[in-house]
Order: structure tokens, then C-alpha cells, then sequence
């Protein structure tokens, strides 16, 4: 069970004061050797944890064990945090010639992208940011920045807090800002992910339940979440908000699309309204990248890449991939390439490209004359190492 929570009258009885509860602690690495050899001794400590006579403590010590096994994680999304933030700091990125921060944290750590835009986001948030004219702004969240760096909080728990403070009403004085902060971070303690979620959704509500201090449009407020993929089912979760101008043109774009179309037998057409509004926005939005009217990226304008495996033993694809990296069965990959507006990409042995434009091929290599890579050898090195060109520019 979780606390009753009683929204009557609730800016006037806030009274969660994390200052007395967190403490931040001192100490650190100074240097690179010492930092390493933290890592090996914790890691060092976690292996001797694993592999504990837990068969030796009782099932209520055995509970009570895994609440303070909570930390151990918890310390460590911290120190993430404070890296991803070093590294945006310093800007890595654009150094390495990555497109962003938390492109390069996820081709380097291998994690998610919702789990690298996740630890920028919250360092943006937690960690004190540097000014062009010199020193440091404290942190934007401060009582959630003590809360993570004690362990207090993970990391779902800090996703939703830095995603429902931005949403609070500007006109919100500074003050009732610092308690809704503190609040969230006092019922993050208390409370699973989910259970925040909802808490944070009754804070939206509770910080201005006249509407009189939200002064934005509703344009300002449209948002568009893509989820992440589920392995099980081949599917990805959409959410958003759109304002009354954008629920319009998506409505006149994909109603005609999204129609019942019989079968040739005369059958009604068995996809749900649903399912045909889904479909609908996916041919939608294929009309408008075999259009060519949107903005151009590297040279060339939007299209659907898929990476094809070239068997030269036997002459045909062996495998395909999208461009994500999700993989496509030999019938995909055949459909696709029927459709002139795709640009398969085929991959040959020693990790050689030849990227095909409409059924031409795309010499590579243009001589040391050229300054600028062409399209194709942006393409050629977009999908052999699918991320940033920093570390395959040599190649070229």
C-alpha cells in the first residue's frame, strides 16, 4: 500500500524539507588511475555480493537486505549522471565530430537511447552548469540533485521529476516551484515509479487548478513521444498532444488514407478504425519522403534506408536490416527494393559498401581532390558503423 494523498488545500501544507533528510557527502577520485581503481574495487565488492550464502538469512533479512542492495545501483546512475554531464561540459561530442552528446554516450556505452537522453537530461538538471562569462549557476533542481547523489532516487524516478518540474506554470512564484521539487523528491522515497507518475500528474493539476497561471498557447504545450520497440510483438508505443491546428491536419491527411477498403471479393475491410488510422499516418508520411519536399540532412533528403547482406557465394541477400537496426526477413527486403523511393544499401565482403540510387551504383571513393564527402560516402559510412564518423573517417 501506498500514502492516502490528500490534495485539499495542499500548497498551504507542504512541508517536505529535503535539506535535513539528504546529506551530501565528500571525497571523490582526482585522478584517472584513482578513479579506475574505484571502479575495480567496487566492482570488486558487487562480485563478492553476488555470490553471498544468501541461503544463510531469513526471508524478512533477506527483504530487508535487498532494500539497501537499492543504493548500490542508485550510486552508480549518479555517477553516470555526473560523467554525462563532464562529457557534455567539455563537449566531446563535437569533438568527435557526433551529431550530439547523447548519440556519442550511446554508441561509446552502448545503452539505450532513452537511457542516454535520460542521464544528459538529468545533468542538465542536477548538476551545476558553466556560464560563458565564468563560474557556475547552481542547479536547476537541487533538492533532486542531493536526492540522486545519496541514492535516494533511481533512475525512473528522476525521469519523471525532470520531465514534470518544465511543466509546472511559469508564472508559478519561485518559491511554490522549490516545494512541488521537494514534495516530488520526498514522495520518490516513498513510492515506485509508477506510483510517482500519478503523484506527479495530481501535482500538475494541484499547481494551478484554475488555469489562471498557465499563460502559454496550446501550440507551446504539443508533444510527440516515440517509445521504445517491444522484441515480443514488432511494435513501438506513440504518444503526444496535439492543438486543435495540428489535430486538424493530421485528420485531413490520413482520413481519406484511413477509409475501409473492401477486398477484391466485395469483403469488408476486417482492420479495425484503429488499425486503419495507424496505417494511414505510415503511408501518409511515406507520401511525404517520396515527395522530397522536406529539409535535407547531409546533402540528401528524408528517405528509408535498409541495409542489405550480399551473398556472393550464392548471388542473392542473405539478410537485411532497417536502418535502426531491426532486422527484416528476405521478403521484406525484396518488397522494398521495388519501391524506387528506397535506398538499399548493399553490403559486400571486407565490410565494403555499394550504395544503389535508383538501380545505379555510387562510386565511393572521389580522390583527394574532394574537401566534402559526397552523399553516397555519407551513406557508406552511416551503415557501416550506424552512429557517429568520428572513429571511420579514416577508412575513407
Amino acid at each position: 500500500m501506498w500514502p492516502d494523498l490528500d490534495w485539499v488545500d495542499i500548497r498551504g501544507r507542504l512541508s517536505v524539507s529535503t535539506d535535513s533528510v539528504f546529506g551530501m557527502g565528500d571525497g571523490g577520485f582526482v585522478d584517472l588511475d584513482q578513479a579506475r581503481e574505484l571502479v575495480r574495487s567496487a566492482m570488486n565488492a558487487v562480485s563478492e555480493l553476488r555470490d553471498g550464502a544468501y541461503w544463510k538469512i531469513g526471508a524478512d533479512d533477506l527483504l530487508s537486505l535487498g532494500q539497501e542492495f537499492q543504493g548500490l545501483p542508485r550510486m552508480v546512475y549518479a555517477a553516470n549522471v555526473h560523467l554525462a554531464g563532464e562529457v557534455d561540459t567539455q563537449g566531446v561530442a563535437k569533438q568527435r565530430s557526433c551529431p550530439s552528446t547523447a548519440a556519442l554516450l550511446r554508441q561509446v556505452l552502448l545503452i539505450s537511447p532513452a537511457e542516454a537522453h535520460g542521464r544528459l537530461g538529468a545533468a542538465r538538471q542536477i548538476l551545476p552548469q558553466e556560464v560563458l562569462t565564468g563560474g557556475d549557476l547552481p542547479p536547476t533542481l537541487p533538492a533532486l540533485a542531493t536526492a540522486v547523489d545519496t541514492g535516494t532516487v533511481g533512475s525512473e524516478h528522476v525521469k519523471t521529476i525532470v520531465a514534470t518540474m518544465p511543466k509546472l506554470p511559469a508564472a508559478l512564484p519561485i518559491p511554490d516551484r522549490d516545494l512541488w521539487e521537494k514534495f516530488l523528491v520526498g514522495k520518490a522515497a516513498l513510492l515506485d515509479p509508477r506510483q510517482l507518475e500519478v503523484v506527479a500528474a495530481a501535482v500538475l493539476e494541484a499547481a494551478d487548478p484554475d488555469g489562471t497561471l498557465d499563460e502559454g498557447d496550446a501550440k507551446s504545450k504539443m508533444e510527440l513521444s516515440i517509445g521504445s520497440r517491444s522484441a515480443c510483438t514488432g511494435l513501438t508505443r506513440l504518444s503526444g498532444l496535439l492543438d486543435d491546428h495540428g489535430v486538424d491536419v493530421l485528420r485531413k491527411a490520413i482520413d481519406g488514407l484511413a477509409a475501409p477498403k473492401p477486398d477484391v471479393d466485395g469483403m469488408q475491410d476486417p482492420r479495425p478504425a484503429a488499425t486503419r488510422r495507424a496505417h494511414a499516418l505510415v503511408s501518409a508520411l511515406a507520401g511525404f519522403l517520396a515527395a522530397g519536399t522536406g529539409p535535407t540532412n547531409g546533402g540528401e533528403r528524408p528517405q528509408v534506408i535498409v541495409y542489405l547482406h550480399w551473398d556472393q557465394l550464392t548471388g542473392e541477400v542473405s539478410r537485411a536490416t532497417r536502418e535502426s537496426g531491426v532486422s527484416m526477413t528476405t521478403g521484406e527486403a525484396r518488397r522494398y527494393l521495388c519501391d524506387a523511393n528506397i535506398v538499399p544499401v548493399v553490403l559486400g565482403g571486407a565490410g565494403w559498401c555499394w550504395v544503389v540510387l535508383g538501380g545505379r551504383g555510387e562510386m565511393l571513393d572521389v580522390g583527394r581532390s574532394s574537401r566534402t564527402y559526397s552523399v553516397g560516402m555519407r551513406r557508406a559510412i552511416r551503415a557501416r558503423d550506424r552512429g557517429c564518423v568520428w572513429e571511420c573517417l579514416g577508412w575513407l
